[in-house]
């Protein structure tokens, strides 16, 4: 009979990681609303960095549903901006290590479909 290489090892990961950037992307979003419309005053460089945060809020959006479907630019693209987060010491380098790095773990469609199966 013969298996899928990714039913073992892979299977979730692509779905965990569109939840994970689902999860970043809704906390950089509100975190960036919450401060421009409770803190008008904040200066200028404050103003900048929550939008900012707000930019990668709509980059962690964008990836999740390319995630999901295994598209394997996404996991790359995810890859590089959750090992920028271990630079984000401690909490982000914990969900990094623990959470966001793990998920990214998947074989890509051509890795699949040119994996040999057995008889």
């Amino acid at each position: 009979m013969c298996a899928s290489p990714t039913a073992e090892t892979f299977g979730n990961n692509p779905l965990l990681l569109a939840k994970c950037h689902v999860g970043v992307a809704v906390t950089y979003v509100a975190l960036s609303v919450f401060g421009l419309v409770f803190f008008p005053e904040a200066s200028i460089r404050a103003k900048t960095i929550l939008a900012g945060l707000f930019v990668f809020g709509l980059i962690h959006a964008a990836l999740a549903p390319a995630c999901a479907k295994r598209n394997e630019q996404a996991r790359r693209i995810s890859e590089f901006l959750f090992s920028a987060l271990i630079l984000a010491f401690p909490i982000g380098t914990l969900l990094s290590i623990y959470l966001f790095l793990p998920a990214t773990q998947w074989q890509s469609s051509a890795t699949e479909s040119d994996a040999e199966f057995e008889p």
